[in-house]
């Protein structure tokens, strides 16, 4: 299995990000195409250091 499908729960905390904004979709909505972007983007996002999450 190359990627795997992010849990509620990673979904859930990778949504509380400021940088994203939530208006028409729910963390519930989220297909399984997207949870496995979420799963990956989760732990590089989660690897940067302060200034460049900041930067992002």
């Amino acid at each position: 299995m190359l990627h795997r499908e992010a849990t509620q729960d990673e979904v859930d905390a990778f949504l509380k990000n400021d940088f994203i904004t939530l208006s028409t979709i729910t963390n519930t909505s989220i297909g399984t195409y997207n949870r496995k972007r979420i799963a990956d983007i989760g732990v590089k996002y989660n690897g940067l250091s302060d200034e460049k999450r900041n930067n992002l």
